[in-house]
């Protein structure tokens, strides 16, 4: 294996085990790693505010992609949609972390 594979498994492995408290939720196909990615954030960093153009850049997909991982997110009641001008915004739920709990 060359060292950039080897980066990125090492990466991935790193990703799945930060995501441990969302594993009930990924293993039951409701979520992929970057929507974790950013439940785990929402709750580290209480009141960020989330927007499409933003997951799309710090996921480095489409616009396409991360309007739907923040969708599905807000389907879940994990995150609270509005709009802020003609832009959707996203914001974690105040009880996430319990919400989190009560799916195990």
């Amino acid at each position: 294996m060359n060292f950039a594979n080897h980066h990125y498994v090492d990466k991935q492995q790193r990703q799945y085990q930060a995501l441990e408290p969302l594993s009930a939720y990924l293993v039951d196909g409701k979520l992929n790693p970057r929507q974790a990615m950013l439940i785990q954030h929402a709750i580290k960093h209480v009141g960020s505010v989330y927007t499409i153009e933003g997951h799309k850049t710090s996921q480095s997909v489409s616009y396409q992609t991360a309007k739907t991982d923040l969708l599905s997110l807000a389907k879940l009641e994990l995150l609270h949609q509005s709009k802020q001008g003609r832009s959707f915004v996203f914001i974690a739920s105040n009880d996430l972390e319990q919400r989190i709990r009560v799916y195990r």
